[in-house]
């Protein structure tokens, strides 16, 4: 099984070399000045893969217009380091008793607490595509990674940045059709085999296209965009 972190490109030498690392002491995506509430866990790396094409636009670290895709084979990880995402819980019906009543109260307790709330991962992972694993992923864990410039991504960036804003950001996914979308963009961006006439279909169903809507010429320009997205290194292959 896949997952996936977003990031820069300017990261990618450094994660080829060392894997991919906690953050420590860094500012995190979601680093507010004056608030922790909505910081990170320091020693987790998080996974997704639904939202890693958002969060690669919104990394720290991006200072530059190319972003990067980094592809885990989750099977080569330390299952007992793998963790639901904190702001799954956070949003989680079935624990809106335990701890609060607003998300900056519940983010810090069930980001301190992660730990007892392991037997969520997997609701984790359907319900919102995210997680986290404590510690460093090593270099052997990676199994491709990709790399795009925004302006050669127009539509895709507006579905994989855009869309996600204006749905109020990363949470758990509204329906079915939001489930499907995300992670049809995430391998579209990996490269992974899809089909494309799949994620048309949804987008139009999704956002209540018109008859107008020249599917064609979208399709067209969808698989140009593709063609943009390189592969720079593949376990494969080692790098090309």
């Amino acid at each position: 099984m896949f997952l996936y972190h977003g990031t820069s490109f300017e990261n990618v030498p450094r994660i080829l070399s060392q894997g991919l690392l906690p953050r420590r002491s860094g500012n995190g995506n979601w680093s507010m000045p004056e608030s922790n509430s909505y910081e990170s866990r320091k020693d987790a790396v998080y996974l997704s893969n639904a939202y890693a094409p958002y969060f690669s636009s919104i990394s720290s670290a991006n200072t530059g217009n190319k972003r990067a895709l980094v592809e885990i084979d989750i099977d080569s990880l330390e299952q007992d380091n793998l963790y639901p995402d904190e702001d799954f819980l956070t949003y989680s019906s079935n624990l809106l008793s335990e701890i609060g009543k607003t998300v900056e109260e519940r983010t810090p307790y069930f980001r301190e607490n992660l730990e007892s709330y392991q037997d969520y991962l997997q609701d984790s992972l359907q319900k919102m595509g995210n997680c986290c694993y404590i510690g460093i992923i090593s270099p052997t864990a990676i199994s491709r990674i990709t790399t795009w410039c925004k302006d050669d991504v127009k539509i895709l960036h507006r579905l994989s940045y855009g869309y996600v804003e204006e749905k109020g950001g990363v949470t758990p996914f509204h329906d079915q059709e939001d489930s499907q979308i995300l992670r049809l963009l995430t391998k579209c961006f990996a490269k992974r085999e899809f089909q494309i006439d799949e994620l048309l279909s949804l987008c139009q169903k999704k956002f209540q296209i018109d008859d107008n809507f020249d599917y064609d010429k979208t399709k067209d320009i969808l698989i140009q965009e593709m063609e943009k997205i390189e592969i720079v290194y593949d376990k494969d292959y080692d790098t090309i």
